[in-house]
């Protein structure tokens, strides 16, 4: 009688913490909506300082199986050394700005990706562009972060620049996103060129700002941001999106 009776308080908890699950996900159908692509200054290589620990009260971000989690660093998985990111803070500081406004992460960065494996017709682009879309089952794309340039440093400007505008003008199109703000990001000072290049380069992409690293540190191999560099960054981005959004 006894277990019997304690199988069926397991049921109800079980059934509670399916109902609660499920209230959470119809509340997030209003879901602000971030896509976050790139090489792996965006998927983020920062050393994790306390793992577990929730980016905010509000933030989520959908996992490698398509499903709505809590978001926690590392928020992206395209390799092992996935870490801290730029998007934590970026989400942190965008629930500081709308309280009680749910946000969602859709990390799909990966690390050593040229823009050109980025294009339209490429496995890149195509994998981010169906999971933006189950993300949309709950809300709205209201930025696309972009951070991308060490593999394509070397490359003219004006290359870099046309594969940017039908990158982005494409992801616009499928994700219905015209008005959706776009920030990149500068580079660590040893690509000095390539930032100096950039306001070229994002030329003709519409609603499209620089978030700045000038003083930004590495985190001892001169290609990858540390940890207290992400959360600056982060915050950099989201002065530079709040100033786009209209």
């Amino acid at each position: 009688m006894m277990k019997a009776k304690n199988r069926f308080a397991t049921l109800v908890m079980t059934g509670l913490l399916v109902v609660s699950s499920q209230a959470v996900l119809a509340q997030g159908k209003d879901m602000a909506l971030f896509l976050l692509i790139g090489q792996s200054n965006m998927a983020g290589r920062g050393p994790i300082k306390e793992k577990g620990q929730p980016v905010g009260k509000n933030v989520w971000m959908l996992n490698k199986s398509n499903e709505w989690v809590i978001a926690k660093a590392p928020v992206h998985f395209d390799k092992a050394a996935a870490g801290v990111g730029l998007c934590e803070e970026f989400a942190r500081c965008y629930e500081k700005a709308y309280p009680g406004k749910e946000v969602g992460l859709i990390p799909c960065a990966v690390g050593g990706t040229s823009v050109h494996k980025w294009g339209p017709e490429g496995a890149l682009y195509k994998q981010a562009v169906n999971r933006a879309k189950i993300a949309m089952r709950n809300g709205k794309i209201e930025g696309i972060l972009w951070h991308q340039g060490e593999s394509d440093a070397k490359e003219s400007v004006e290359l870099y620049k046309k594969a940017l505008q039908v990158l982005m003008a494409s992801l616009r199109k499928e994700l219905e996103a015209e008005k959706a703000p776009i920030v990149v990001g500068e580079l660590l000072p040893k690509f000095s060129d390539f930032n100096k290049n950039l306001p070229e380069a994002i030329k003709g992409v519409p609603l499209c700002g620089i978030a700045s690293a000038e003083g930004l540190k590495d985190k001892g191999d001169n290609l990858h941001f540390g940890t207290e560099a992400l959360i600056t960054f982060g915050s950099r981005y989201f002065d530079v999106w709040k100033s786009l959004k209209k």
